[in-house]
């Protein structure tokens, strides 16, 4: 007869562990080609090996990344990975989601698609490829090293109890993905963010190579349209996150200054800052140092943002924070940050100390105020300094924790009210800049120039005012001011609005004016100022919907109406009986007015605890109804069963609630003391507003698993004794609900279609840019001599296309 006949766990796949193998045994090959890569990339004479190696070692980092996949979807639980983070409900989508749903998989995702954009823009290298092969290489290899401490690929450690019962078998079942990450976001934001956060290796280490080489002219048409590539896709992924945080964390906006948030979105703005940067140079041969340090800044504050995640010092401070890494594995991020960090800082001040640079291109001399360069040199500053005053921000908690302080985010408000004063700027560059030439002009010549797109942006703000008007009382921001600066006046939200609304649509209408002059005689501009205008749309959906929204939240029982926004509000009108424990479970609550009837369908469910004794865990996720010009989002909160907090009432003392007397007796006995099943009773008479009096003995009994409190019933609410104070014999009272309260909030949100809107326009133009910028591959460089002030080589730029 088989033991194992009713074994409870299954067998596992023959060929779970040789892949798991695979796996294992790619990331350290992948850390072994990777070092010896960098190594043999000092030399010109092994520069054809390193690239095999870093090839190999890249090659190596997707079988990995493929190996993990296979146990993903494979439903192999007996890897503790595999085991925390997916389970057998899943779909097949959420299963392939689950590879990146922790910090072993996301770490994996970034090294992988790291490994694969270096690939992909090393044959456009030309003579810097021998040093952007090493300096990649070490960029790897360190990752390389986290995964081999932080491996997916551990097996689960099994009880020893069970030890004889698991031989050969594993798991029936995982632990599942974390709650909130059940969103189809969770399947598309991640790989799209990360794939972006991959770019910024390629131009950290051409920035190196070039910083090392001193030729500062040959990379300029090469790394422009992979740089566009990166910034295009990372904002992409930064907006969708906005967009999963709208959907489902409940909060009413896209955007919350998360330290998370700007960890993504630092790297965005820095990388902008150095393509501005790069047509500055390449047209008037400025700021070459400045430039290459830009290119790299991206992903050093990336790997900073990454430690900030990953260290555990952002705690509970974060929505998104990661639990704290292993530590052999965090030491190796300390060390790819400050090894980054280091060398580019370090390579700029000697850059800075021996490159003589070249003379300014006398033919984009500007001779009048009003010229490219300002506008570009304004914007990359003033982008500049957005990124840094987001990395400051999102450090606070850091600073906090190292000071032995409770850490705490920078409020929204801090970042709304400081960053306006960098945006706007920037907007107007935006908007005047296409107009302008290198020569420049004058203040007469650009007034003529942007006169149409001020006017037609002035009407249209104008009309967009007067539909405004005839928003409803209840929807409209009336009197109500907020801080336009840390020192500022403060200034009504609606005339502030308009200011800046006024501003950004000036910047689209006279971007989109310059598309239209420009379609026959320089259509390669016209990717660009796509991209500006899908940008500032963005930006005009997140402002208009975040300043003019309008909130109202109740607390009402279900059944019982409430009137929020000029709708009547009833929750589960039907009044068909509401399981909170059914996972993705809907409550209906229906909004009647405006000659309208909408149910909507926020969910609200409860999963028990898998520590025992803790109370279950609620998940929310916001109901959101569009229409087109605005959309209405109502959030659902965790029930409210409590009533009062408990109250301390002596013998012969009362106590008042909302109309309702109570009165403590005395303390009541039954059974001996210390035995179990005692109960310690509170005699309790409680009169209604009435006058109608009752009697009640609600009451703790001794049990094994401890004290069990038995509630009274009277009317709608409950009577629970919470605990006894044995010295004077004081009772602590609790009134709970018997129908719970169920706290909702509604927004009014205008013009958030903007947002989804402006955020397509962008992905668009910005992929148009690097198309219309596309380069050749080049020839395998000559060899070349390093001298202090620059180099000597026989390559030259490669045309663009």
């Amino acid at each position: 007869m088989d033991p194992h006949a009713n074994n409870p766990f299954p067998l596992v796949a023959p060929w779970a562990d040789p892949v798991a193998s695979l796996g294992i045994y790619g990331v350290w090959f992948a850390l072994v080609a990777f070092v010896l890569s960098a190594i043999l990339s000092i030399r010109e004479r092994t520069a054809k090996p390193s690239s095999i190696l870093s090839f190999a070692g890249s090659g190596a980092l997707s079988l990995a990344f493929a190996s993990l996949a296979a146990l993903m979807v494979g439903r192999q639980y007996q890897f503790k990975y595999v085991f925390g983070h997916s389970e057998n409900a899943l779909s097949i989508g959420y299963r392939i989601a689950a590879i990146w749903g922790g910090q072993e998989g996301s770490f994996l995702l970034w090294a992988s698609l790291s490994a694969l954009c270096l690939v992909v823009v090393w044959p456009f290298t030309g003579p810097d490829r021998r040093l952007y092969t090493g300096v990649g290489s070490v960029l790897l290899a360190f990752l390389s090293a986290i995964l081999a401490y932080e491996s997916p690929f551990l097996r689960v450690e099994i009880p020893a109890d069970l030890v004889s019962h698991m031989a050969g078998r594993m798991p029936a079942d995982g632990q599942g993905m974390n709650l909130s990450l059940l969103n189809y976001w969770m399947q598309i934001h991640p790989p799209t963010i990360f794939l972006g956060f991959g770019s910024l290796a390629p131009l950290f280490a051409w920035a190196v190579a070039v910083l090392i080489r001193g030729n500062f002219t040959d990379w300029m048409p090469r790394v422009r349209p992979w740089a566009i590539v990166s910034m295009t896709v990372t904002g992409l992924g930064v907006v969708m996150g906005g967009f999963w945080a709208y959907e489902t964390l409940g909060w009413g906006g896209f955007w919350k200054w998360d330290p998370v948030e700007n960890a993504s979105i630092v790297p965005w703005f820095l990388t902008t800052a150095f393509l501005h940067n790069l047509i500055v140079q390449r047209h008037t041969n400025r700021w070459p140092i400045g430039t290459a340090m830009l290119a790299g800044g991206g992903f050093v504050a990336f790997c900073y943002g990454t430690f900030l995640t990953r260290s555990g010092f952002l705690g509970d401070t974060s929505v998104h924070s990661f639990a704290a890494m292993e530590a052999s594995a965090l030491k190796f991020l300390i060390g790819l940050l400050a090894v980054s960090a280091i060398t580019l800082i370090g390579l700029g001040i000697w850059r800075g100390a021996t490159y003589k640079g070249e003379s300014p291109n006398p033919n984009r001399e500007p001779k009048q105020p009003w010229n490219l360069l300002t506008a570009y040199a304004g914007t990359s500053m003033l982008v500049s300094a957005l990124g840094v005053a987001c990395a400051i921000g999102m450090s606070v908690p850091l600073l906090q924790s190292l000071r032995g302080q409770a850490p705490k985010v920078v409020e929204e408000t801090v970042y709304n009210r400081l960053t306006v004063w960098f945006f706007l700027p920037t907007v107007l560059l935006m908007a005047v800049g296409p107009f302008l030439t290198w020569r420049g002009l004058n203040g007469r010549e650009v007034g003529k120039k942007v006169f149409n797109s001020l006017t037609i942006s002035i009407g249209i703000v104008g009309a967009l005012l007067l539909i405004y008007r005839r928003v409803p009382d209840e929807w409209a921001v009336l009197g109500t001011a907020t801080m336009t600066s840390f020192a500022g006046p403060a200034i009504p939200t609606l005339i502030w609005t308009t200011v800046v609304v006024l501003i950004c649509v000036f910047g689209i209408v006279a971007n989109l004016q310059r598309v239209v002059e420009v379609a026959g005689k320089q259509p390669q501009k016209i990717g660009a100022f796509l991209t500006h205008v899908g940008v500032i749309t963005v930006m005009v959906g997140l402002i208009i919907s975040r300043s003019l929204e309008q909130r109202a939240e109740a607390y009402p029982q279900s059944g019982t109406p409430v009137n929020l926004l000029g709708y009547e509000t009833k929750i589960n009108p039907s009044g068909q009986p509401v399981n909170f424990m059914e996972r993705e479970n809907q409550l209906p609550i229906r909004l009647t007015g405006r000659g309208d009837e909408i149910t909507l369908r926020p969910v609200l469910y409860y999963t028990e605890s898998p520590e025992p004794g803790q109370e279950p865990t609620p998940t929310v996720r916001p109901a959101i109804h569009s229409r087109g010009f605005y959309d209405l989002y109502l959030t659902a909160h965790p029930l409210i069963f409590d009533a009062t907090e408990p109250t301390p009432i002596k013998p012969g003392e009362s106590r008042a609630y909302e109309g309702i007397t109570i009165r403590y007796n005395k303390l009541e006995r039954e059974g001996e003391v210390g035995a179990k099943g005692t109960k310690f009773i509170a005699n309790l008479t409680i009169t209604d507003s009435e006058g109608h009096a009752e009697t009640v003995r609600p009451s703790l009994q001794i049990t094994d698993q401890g004290p069990a409190k038995n509630p009274v019933q009277v009317g709608e609410l409950y009577y629970l004794l919470d605990r006894l104070d044995a010295a004077d014999n004081t009772a602590y009272i609790t009134i709970q609900y018997v129908n719970p309260v169920v706290p909702i909030e509604l927004y009014f949100k205008p013009m958030t279609g903007l947002v989804w809107w402006g955020t397509g326009i962008m992905f668009f133009g910005g992929l148009l840019a690097a198309w219309q910028r596309r380069m050749t591959r080049s020839k395998a460089p000559a060899p070349a001599t390093i001298t202090p002030s620059g180099i000597s080589d026989a390559a030259s730029p490669t045309p663009e296309v």
